[in-house]
């Protein structure tokens, strides 16, 4: 009967130690997931706006080349190199945070709510 009141004992304080933890882990997942899907949102604003601009200097690239403006087509030319610069840093920061937010949702499943 001691051997049993004392098991019952350790899981009593195991549980109590253990679940405020998990609770935690679950709300700080919770806001990992939260904060993932608006750096991923931003992301990809930006990612759409650099796109855009780099199709406008494409545009003007071929009117200043076709017009024989040799100032203008080099001029967009480094413009065009600079979007390419910010598309490929936004694709990467993209990457990332999709990873994280997998990372995140996984975790949340391994830790579902109420077990």
């Amino acid at each position: 009967m001691l051997k049993k009141s004392l098991y019952v004992a350790t899981a009593l304080l195991t549980f109590a130690f253990i679940v405020p933890v998990h609770a935690e882990d679950v709300k700080q997942d919770a806001k990992d997931i939260h904060h993932d899907k608006r750096v991923a949102a931003k992301d990809k604003a930006d990612l759409h706006k650099d796109v855009q601009k780099r199709n406008e200097d494409r545009h003007e690239l071929r009117k200043d080349m076709r017009a024989g403006n040799k100032e203008g087509a080099r001029q967009e030319r480094a413009e065009l190199k600079a979007d390419n610069k910010d598309i490929h840093a936004d694709r990467k920061n993209l990457h990332k945070v999709r990873k994280d937010l997998h990372a995140d949702k996984k975790e949340r499943h391994e830790h579902p709510v109420g077990k």
